[in-house]
C-alpha cells in the first residue's frame, strides 16, 4: 500500500501541467491526456494507493462502458468467441487523485483519461434532469457497540446513517434499499426535519420525497437486528451505494477483533479511545462481525470452602485480606465466585495468583467471577485483598460494621475472622452465640506466614453473622520531666518552667497547669515538629490553660515564663508550676538570687548531686537545688522547700 501511494504521488508530481490538463505515459509509450473534473460520485478508490483504479463493472448499471479492440498480437489460433470476449471486456481506466503528505486529497478534483471523461460527459448530456432522479454523494454511518447488562454479550445498540443526496427534479423520490428484516428504522430526518417512514409493500425499501432539487441531508436512525452462528455474531444490512461511504464505530476498549467483510477500504482502530474508523467504499452491503467468546467453564455444584479474613485496621483505612480454599467432590474447579460487600474495593492480584481473569458485577453484594489458570482436581487456595475506606464525609472510622465476604459454595466449613488494631486504639468484643472468641495465636498459626498475631480473633457460625466493633482511642500516658528555675531579685521573682513530654496525644489541643496565684505569664511556647506560640488563660484560682493551634506529634517541650512579686522580709513556700493529667518522671526546682537580695532556705538544703555550678550569669547565685522523685506531688515539694528573703546590709 505504501509503495502504491509513493508511486501515485510520484506520477502526479512528475507529470507536466499544461493549463488544466495532465498527461501520463502509458505502457505503450503513448500519451493519454487527463482532464480535471468533479466526478467523485462515480469513483471507487482502492486502499492505500495514490493511483485509483476505476473499473466499469463495479459502477452503477447505467455507467458508460468503453471498450477497446483486442491486442494485435493475439494468438491467431483463438476462435472468434475468444476474440469477441476480449474486445468487449470493460477497460479499467486509471484515475488520479492528488494527495498531500498526509495522504489526503489536495482539492475537489480527480483526473480522468480523455475517453472515460468523454463517455461520462456524453451520457450526462443525453439524460434529461427529470430522469436522473437522485444520486447519493456520500454516506456516513455512526454506530455504538455495547455490552448487554444481562449477559455482557456485544450488541450494536444504535446505528445512524447520514446521506448527502443530490436530487435533479422537484418532488424527486429518494429510495433507500433498507430491509425491515435486517433493521428497524426508528426515525427519519430530511434536512433536519422529521419525515414519515414509508416502507414498500415487501418492506424492502423506504421512500422519501424531496420537494426541491439540489443537495439534501437525509438521516436514518436504526436499530439493527443481530445475526449469529456458532462462531460469529454481528449485523448485515442492505444499504444504498455511495461514492464515499465511511463507518465510525464506538465500542468497549476490550472488544475482540472486529471484522468488516463488506468494506473495500482501510480500517483504523484506536482501542485507547474505543473507536474504529472504516472506509467502506461504494458498497451496497454493510456488515460488522466479531467472534463469539468460547463457552466459559461452569462452576462445579459440589463445592465447599474454608475462609480466613484478617482486617488490618488503621484510623483512616482498613486493609482486608481473605484467604479462601475451595474444595470439590465432583468436577474439577476452573471458575469460582465470591460475594463481596460493595464498600470493599478490590486490589490487584498477586503475580503468582492462579486467577487469570476477574470479572466484577456491581450490586449489593458485588459479584466477583474468578477464572483460574487451569483445572484443579481437588482444591485451590486464593488470596484476595480489598481496601475499605470511611464513608463520604467521615475522616476516620469510629466503629466497624464488618463487611461481608463469602464464597459461593454449597457448604462452608471454617470461617475465622481476625482484626489487628493500631497502638492506642481499643474495642470491645462482640457478645453473640454465633461468635466464638479465638486465641489470636491460633489464628496466626492457621493463617500461615504471619509475622505477628492479630489483636482479636473469632470463629463465626456462618457467613451471614453480623459483627460490629466499636473503636475508641486509648489515652496515651504522657510522661513529663519538669524543671522550674526561679531567679529572685528585690522586686520580682522570675519563673522559667520547662516540661519535656515523652509522648503526645494527637487529639489533645490544650494542657492545664497548677500555678501560683498572682503569676503573670510573659510567654508560652510549645516545641514539637513545629514551634508554636500558644495562648495562655489564667482563671485567677491558680490554674493555667494553654491552647494549641496545631496537633503535636511525638515528643514535645512546653516552656512558660512568668513573674511574681518578691515578698521581702518574709518566709514563703517555694513557688511551683506543675503540669496536670500526666505522669511525672521528675520535678526539679532551682532557686537563684540576684546581688540585691539575700535568700535563705529553711531548713538548709544541700545542692543536688548533679549541680554543675552554683552561679549563673543571668539567674544569679544558686541557693536551692531540689529534685523530687518521680510521681511525687507538688505538695510534698512545697513542704520541703521554704525560703526567707531580706534586703542586703548597707
Amino acid at each position: 500500500a505504501l509503495l502504491g501511494l509513493a508511486l501515485g504521488l510520484l506520477l502526479v508530481l512528475a507529470t507536466p501541467v499544461r493549463s488544466a490538463t495532465l498527461s501520463v505515459r502509458t505502457e505503450d509509450a503513448s500519451t493519454v491526456p487527463l482532464l480535471p473534473t468533479v466526478v467523485r460520485i462515480l469513483i471507487v478508490t482502492s486502499v492505500g494507493s495514490a493511483t485509483v483504479w476505476c473499473s466499469t463493472n463495479v459502477l452503477s448499471d447505467d455507467t458508460p462502458r468503453v471498450t477497446e479492440p483486442a491486442p494485435a498480437e493475439a494468438n491467431p489460433a483463438d476462435d472468434g468467441t475468444v476474440r469477441e470476449t476480449a474486445a468487449r471486456r470493460p477497460t479499467p481506466f486509471r484515475v488520479y487523485i492528488p494527495l498531500d503528505e498526509d495522504g489526503q486529497p489536495t482539492n475537489d478534483y480527480v483526473y480522468l483519461p480523455r475517453p472515460f471523461y468523454d463517455a461520462l460527459a456524453k451520457q450526462a448530456a443525453a439524460t434529461p434532469d427529470s430522469e436522473r432522479g437522485f444520486q447519493i454523494v456520500s454516506a456516513d454511518y455512526e454506530g455504538q457497540l455495547t455490552r448487554r447488562v444481562d449477559d455482557e454479550s456485544l450488541n450494536v445498540s444504535a446505528l445512524t446513517a447520514t446521506y448527502r443526496i443530490m436530487t435533479f427534479a422537484a418532488g424527486a423520490e429518494i429510495v433507500l434499499p433498507l430491509r425491515r428484516a435486517q433493521t428497524s428504522v426508528t426515525a427519519l430526518q430530511l434536512d433536519g426535519l422529521p419525515v414519515s417512514i414509508n416502507w414498500d409493500a415487501e418492506a424492502n425499501s423506504i421512500t422519501v420525497n424531496a420537494d426541491q432539487p439540489g443537495e439534501h441531508r437525509l438521516e436514518v436512525f436504526m436499530q439493527p437486528r443481530m445475526q449469529s452462528d456458532e462462531v460469529t455474531a454481528g449485523i448485515e444490512l442492505a444499504v444504498p451505494a455511495a461514492a464515499r461511504a465511511r463507518l465510525s464505530l464506538s465500542h468497549p476498549g476490550d472488544v475482540p477483533e472486529l471484522r468488516f467483510p463488506s468494506a473495500i477500504g482501510s480500517v483504523t482502530r484506536r482501542l485507547e479511545i474505543g473507536e474504529t474508523q472504516v472506509e467502506l467504499g461504494a458498497v451496497s452491503r454493510l456488515a460488522i462481525q466479531w467472534p463469539l467468546p468460547k463457552a466459559e467453564p461452569k462452576m462445579p455444584t459440589e463445592l465447599s470452602a474454608d475462609q480466613y479474613v484478617w482486617l488490618q485496621v488503621r484510623p483512616t483505612s482498613v486493609l482486608v485480606e481473605a484467604r479462601v480454599t475451595f474444595r470439590t467432590s465432583g468436577a474439577p474447579i476452573r471458575v469460582v465466585q465470591m460475594r463481596v460487600d460493595p464498600r470493599l474495593n478490590p486490589l490487584p492480584l498477586d503475580e503468582d495468583s492462579p486467577v487469570v481473569d476477574q470479572r466484577v458485577t456491581e450490586g449489593d453484594p458485588r459479584q466477583m467471577r474468578l477464572l483460574l489458570d487451569r483445572d484443579y482436581e481437588r482444591e485451590v487456595s486464593l488470596r484476595l485483598q480489598f481496601l475499605w475506606e470511611p464513608a463520604a464525609g467521615e475522616a476516620e472510622f469510629h466503629s466497624l460494621s464488618l463487611p461481608r465476604i463469602s464464597p459461593v459454595v454449597k457448604q462452608v466449613g471454617r470461617y475465622w475472622l481476625a482484626a489487628s488494631l493500631p497502638t492506642g486504639m481499643v474495642t470491645s468484643e462482640p457478645v453473640d452465640d454465633a461468635i466464638e472468641p479465638l486465641d489470636p495465636d491460633s489464628f496466626a498459626a492457621s493463617w500461615g506466614e504471619a509475622n505477628s498475631s492479630p489483636t482479636l480473633a473469632f470463629a463465626l457460625a456462618g457467613m451471614d453473622v453480623p459483627i460490629s466493633l466499636p473503636l475508641r482511642r486509648q489515652a496515651t500516658p504522657i510522661l513529663a520531666d519538669q524543671q522550674l528555675d526561679i531567679s529572685i531579685n528585690a522586686r520580682v521573682m522570675e519563673l522559667t518552667y520547662r516540661a519535656q513530654l515523652n509522648a503526645v496525644s494527637l487529639d489533645r489541643f490544650q494542657y492545664r497547669f497548677d500555678v501560683p496565684r498572682g503569676l503573670e505569664i510573659q510567654s508560652a511556647i510549645v516545641r514539637s515538629d513545629v514551634t508554636q506560640r500558644v495562648r495562655p488563660a489564667l482563671d485567677g484560682e491558680g490554674h493555667l490553660t494553654i491552647f494549641l493551634s496545631e496537633r503535636l506529634r511525638g515528643e514535645a517541650v512546653i516552656q512558660l515564663v512568668g513573674t511574681l512579686p518578691t515578698p521581702l522580709g518574709k518566709t514563703f513556700e517555694t513557688p511551683s508550676i506543675r503540669l496536670l493529667d500526666v505522669s511525672t518522671a521528675g520535678h526539679r526546682t532551682r532557686v537563684y538570687r540576684q546581688s540585691d537580695v539575700s535568700v535563705q532556705s529553711q531548713p538548709a538544703m544541700e545542692f543536688a548531686a548533679d549541680s554543675a555550678v552554683a552561679w549563673h550569669a543571668k539567674l544569679g547565685r544558686m541557693v536551692l537545688d531540689w529534685v523530687a522523685p518521680a510521681d511525687q506531688t507538688s505538695e510534698a515539694d512545697d513542704a520541703a522547700e521554704a525560703v526567707q528573703t531580706k534586703t542586703p546590709n548597707a
